[in-house]
């Protein structure tokens, strides 16, 4: 499984890549929306972990570009699309105001799971098991 990290930390990305790694995942970081796009494009990845505060933007902005990106594909864009989109972040989810949008809209479906910071690599590896079944962003 091919996996996008997405953070500005970047001995977070080198610790998480690397405990990924052992599992057997196929890890790509970027630390900015912009190298991560690229990534995502070219790389198509079945799972992208973004930070929700990123010097360009934030994880949700990601989220957003990726669902807009795949629907102005000509192509088959379910193959490209994700599986796992989740967010990390400092703060807790209660506290991030872009989980609801303008128009009441709860954006938290949009995320198959989120962890805050600091998170054990078994949290976001049981987020990562097809079988998990995500039903509480608590």
């Amino acid at each position: 499984m091919k996996v996008l990290l997405i953070d500005d930390n970047e001995h977070l990305l080198k610790a998480v890549a690397r405990l990924l790694t052992r599992e057997g995942y196929q890890v790509l970081t970027a630390t900015g929306l912009s190298s991560g796009a690229d990534l995502a494009d070219k790389e198509m990845p079945e799972v992208v972990v973004a930070d929700y505060n990123l010097p360009d933007g934030t994880g949700m902005d990601f989220f957003k570009w990726l669902e807009t990106s795949l629907a102005n594909r000509s192509y088959n864009s379910k193959a490209l699309a994700p599986a796992y989109r989740i967010l990390i972040s400092g703060r807790p989810l209660c506290e991030i105001e872009e989980i609801e949008s303008s128009d009441g809209t709860n954006k938290i479906k949009q995320l198959t799971g989120f962890l805050q910071k600091p998170f054990r690599i078994s949290e976001l590896q049981a987020l990562l098991h097809p079988q998990q079944d995500f039903c509480s962003l608590s």
